[in-house]
């Protein structure tokens, strides 16, 4: 029952706070959800139902453990002790 009780004390958030920090707008963020989207992300977090309606929220340290990720994914660091040149911008 306490990791239960510690467990509820993660953060939920809403679309629009999962929106701001994904940089996605709402329809990039349900096509991230939709298995027969082409943009379709198994590693995307899913949301929680919290009742009756459209009443989802995300736990907030997978969306963060997500961007996280995908920031680790974007970034290509050259090996330790070589030089790292980045391309000459002319002037």
């Amino acid at each position: 029952m306490g990791e239960l009780l510690e467990n509820l004390k993660e953060a939920l958030i809403r679309r629009q706070d999962v929106e701001r920090m994904t940089g996605l707008g709402r329809t990039a963020l349900w096509e991230r959800l939709n298995p027969d989207s082409k943009y379709y992300d198994p590693t995307f977090p899913r949301p929680v139902s919290l009742g009756a309606g459209n009443n989802l929220r995300w736990v907030q340290s997978e969306v963060h453990g997500w961007v996280i990720r995908k920031i680790q994914a974007g970034r290509t660091l050259p090996p330790v002790g070589t030089a790292h040149r980045f391309p000459h911008r002319g002037g």
